[in-house]
């Protein structure tokens, strides 16, 4: 698995294994489009933690993980 530095990093691995578009985690989250694009490209990299619960919630995965990382076994940090 590639490494996960950031939390874009995390946001986009937890969207694609999900198998969503940004439009889509956007759809089920109420998270605008541009705010999930800009934690994904590091624009925003300091996202409301409200706003990584709700992410990762609608992904799978816990928001803790999201928003700061570690070095768990990221499978055992998603939802089968």
């Amino acid at each position: 698995m590639e490494e996960l530095r950031t939390v874009g990093d995390r946001l986009r691995w937890a969207r694609l294994r999900a198998a969503l578009t940004m439009d889509e985690l956007s759809e089920r989250t109420g998270v605008t489009k541009t705010t999930i694009s800009r934690i994904e490209t590091g624009r925003n990299a300091a996202p409301r933690v409200s706003t990584m619960r709700q992410l990762g919630l609608a992904l799978g995965v816990d928001p803790g993980w999201l928003l700061a990382g570690d070095d768990v076994d990221v499978e055992a940090k998603c939802a089968a």
